[in-house]
């Protein structure tokens, strides 16, 4: 759990930069009138786009979840909240990426 604890810290900080840089293009893009071309990106970049774009709390809990394999309750514990309160963001996580991505929800 410490080295989670550890590992949570440089994320936070790695996606405020994130975060920071991303503010910065959107302002660039403001300012200049030609849009870049961007080259078409594959299925995994889109998905790392979109939960780059999440809140860094949501991000956090997804990414816990499905590229460590924690369950909700470890993912709570990891960043120190209810695990009711994980639920919750966890659900409001995925129906953002679902609107994003443009997927269906499951029936």
């Amino acid at each position: 759990m410490w080295l989670f604890g550890v590992a949570r810290g440089v994320l936070l900080n790695y996606r405020r930069g994130e975060r920071r840089r991303w503010a910065l293009a959107d302002r660039l893009k403001k300012h200049t009138r030609l849009d870049p071309v961007a080259p078409p990106a594959d299925e995994h970049a889109e998905v790392h786009d979109a939960i780059a774009r999440l809140e860094p709390d949501l991000g956090e809990l997804v990414q816990l979840v499905h590229w460590e394999h924690m369950t909700l309750v470890e993912a709570a514990q990891v960043v120190r909240i209810p695990a009711s309160t994980a639920r919750g963001r966890y659900q409001r996580a995925k129906e953002q990426l679902r609107a994003v991505l443009g997927t269906p929800a499951p029936l």
